[in-house]
């Protein structure tokens, strides 16, 4: 797990270590452990990486790789979980390996099955390839884009980077913020991750699923190469069956993500999904799996709490540690770290949230101070399975159209109760409501693979259609960053075992009364886990999401104090996108009345528009060390 980036001058213009070694070290966060560049002077080509070593610690697996007698040169940034049975499978072919790393894997692999070999990965990454020979640099990006990779091409010069402020670094870069992109992010942040343009003119994302190809033609090539929907497979028709099959392919996943030479964790909430991951793991090594490369050091699970609040579940995770005789870190998040690491936090997220990010933030701060380099969460279960409120309306919606079956409403209706910590608060969807809901209102003309996604999903019911929206374009991929960034920003590697690609391909095979029935959301899940995890986390009903607790933070008189001291500053109200006075004046208003309660949403809003303050000063602001803030 590491940081990259590249330069290429296809006009012949030199490049040398004054260019490629500041691009490089600007993403020092994402791999402490070590740095390495490749320069080929013969057609102005510059790798860089940063190392955070998680197989073979030694020289040997040092990155820029070569392989084939210098033939190949690659920076990565990710890991292959099943790297060890493809190096078997390609030893069988005659190749030979000099390292124990999966780096030189994807070398031979490439090697032999050029880009088809992206179909032979189990696992997450962002990489680039150089060969020399044909000339040709290659790109590619894991199916769900769970390791992220931007890029910038002129016609001229080829730049990529794992995140943005990589091209800060670069002296003659001409640096635009983007208004359309931050005035979108301001309406709903969830809906830009998804698209490849990005907060900088000019630079744009390789999608998940996509590879990119250039060669001296200076031609560029980016071709889709994962289409879930092409990989949809035929689930067993009895659901005990499916619950089988789950577990089998769950259990897989896990045990070849604790693949790992240095300590792994898990950051755990009182969620299904994290303590799914967990128990699994204790469950696996309980039956004696001690699977090749995997490390001894697991037990340590990482609890973000929030004292006083609605949002601790800190006694949840408890019963879940007791239960697997884990050992407990509890971290507590609050208000203070929210304001104290608002710039930090924001330079590294380089986005704008629903809230201010911090608990990640401190979580995987937490994890490499007690030296666990690598965490096994639960991100992916909501997206797939059905978890978050608003499936339960798109559930609602396929039980009065095109067949009312007013039996399955009425279930959904008392799911959809049981999800809020105070029931007295839910607003029910009307039938006429529901008659009218679309998934996703807005056009997706900005989403090229949706669009052609349509006639694929056409036999779809509306739960199906939004969770595989919410997993491709909307949710998940906000999600991944969400955690990306904060783990990476402290030296951490996240990985996911829901994201296991077999596991996403089955979950869209499984009717949706597998994943919210039986009076469950997430019902599939539920079910396997019988036995595996306490009762009273299995079969909790309540979704409260890994979140600040607004309602009481915005109420504290630090956090009053920040948000008039920060509208109130001459950087917000002299910039063009909002207006100043009026959100100024908005702010005053809701606290002289206190009027909190009636106003989150607004205040919301000014959060983040806040966000974007500190955004746009931190990359409108040249550094000469990008990564000071880190």
């Amino acid at each position: 797990m590491c940081g990259i980036v590249g330069i290429w001058k296809l006009d012949g213009t030199k490049v040398d270590e004054e260019e490629i070694n500041p691009l490089t070290d600007a993403l020092a966060h994402r791999g402490p452990d070590g740095r390495g560049v490749y320069l080929d002077r013969d057609f102005s080509l510059g790798l860089g990486h940063r190392r955070l070593a998680i197989f073979d610690l030694s020289e040997r697996g040092r990155q820029p790789m070569s392989y084939a007698n210098g033939r190949y040169w690659i920076t990565y940034n990710g890991e292959i979980y099943n790297f060890i049975e493809l190096k078997i499978e390609l030893e069988s072919l005659g190749y030979s390996f000099r390292s124990a790393s999966d780096t030189e894997v994807i070398l031979a692999a490439y090697d032999r099955w050029g880009e088809e070999c992206q179909y032979k990965f189990n696992g997450m990454w962002a990489l680039a390839i150089w060969d020399k020979k044909d000339k040709k640099l290659f790109l590619s990006r894991d199916r769900f884009g769970i390791k992220p990779l931007h890029y910038y091409y002129d016609g001229k010069i080829f730049l990529f980077s794992s995140e943005l402020k990589g091209f800060l670094a670069l002296p003659n870069f001409k640096q635009e913020i983007s208004q359309e992109f931050i005035i979108q992010e301001l309406t709903d942040p969830r809906k830009t991750i998804g698209k490849e343009d990005c907060m900088l003119k000019g630079v744009k994302k390789l999608l998940a699923g996509h590879c990119l190809s250039l060669t001296l033609d200076k031609r560029i090539k980016i071709k889709r190469w994962w289409n879930t929907l092409e990989h949809i497979e035929e689930a067993p028709k009895e659901f005990s069956a499916q619950v089988e099959k789950f577990r089998e392919i769950f259990f897989d996943a896990c045990n070849i993500r604790m693949r790992s030479d240095v300590p792994i964790g898990t950051a755990l909430s009182g969620g299904l999904d994290s303590t799914s991951v967990l128990s699994t793991m204790a469950l696996l090594k309980e039956q004696s799996n001690n699977g090749v490369r995997q490390n001894t050091d697991w037990q340590k699970a990482f609890v973000a709490t929030f004292k006083g609040t609605e949002q601790d579940e800190r006694k949840l995770a408890e019963d879940v540690i007791k239960k697997i005789n884990g050992q407990g870190v509890f971290v507590e998040v609050n208000m203070e770290d929210a304001i104290e690491h608002i710039e930090q936090v924001i330079f590294q997220f380089e986005k704008i949230y629903c809230e201010i990010p911090v608990g990640p933030w401190i979580i995987y701060q937490a994890m490499r101070k007690k030296g666990i380099v690598v965490s096994l969460d639960g991100h992916g279960g909501d997206e797939l399975f059905g978890g978050y409120h608003h499936h339960l309306e798109w559930a609602m919606r396929d039980t009065v159209w095109p067949i009312p079956r007013p039996f399955r409403l009425l279930s959904l209706r008392r799911m959809l109760t049981k999800m809020y910590p105070n029931q007295l608060d839910v607003s029910m969807p009307t039938i006429p409501y529901l008659w009218k809901r679309k998934v996703y209102k807005s056009k997706p003309e900005n989403y090229p693979a949706l669009i052609a996604d349509q006639p694929l999903m056409k036999n779809f019911d509306s739960l199906t259609r939004g969770l595989y929206t919410d997993t491709h374009f909307f949710l998940l991929p906000n999600n991944l960053h969400y955690y990306d960034r904060p783990s990476m920003g402290h030296g951490v590697e996240v990985r996911t075992p829901f994201l296991d690609w077999r596991l996403v391909c089955y979950a869209f095979s499984l009717p949706s009364s597998s994943k919210i029935g039986g009076g469950f959301t997430k019902r599939i899940v539920r079910e396997a886990m019988k036995e595996i995890l306490p009762e009273n986390v299995r079969t909790r009903a309540i979704k409260l999401g890994f979140g600040n607790p607004r309602r009481e933070w915005y109420k504290k008189e630090k956090m009053k104090r920040f948000f008039l001291d920060s509208v109130s500053s001459r950087t917000f109200q002299e910039c063009d996108f909002w207006d100043g006075v009026k959100i100024k004046n908005t702010v005053e208003e809701v606290y002289r009345e206190q009027s909190l309660d009636k106003n989150l949403g607004k205040v919301a809003y000014v959060e983040r528009c806040i966000q974007a303050m500190f955004l746009i000063k931190a990359f409108r602001v040249k550094r000469s060390k990008t990564a000071e803030l880190v």
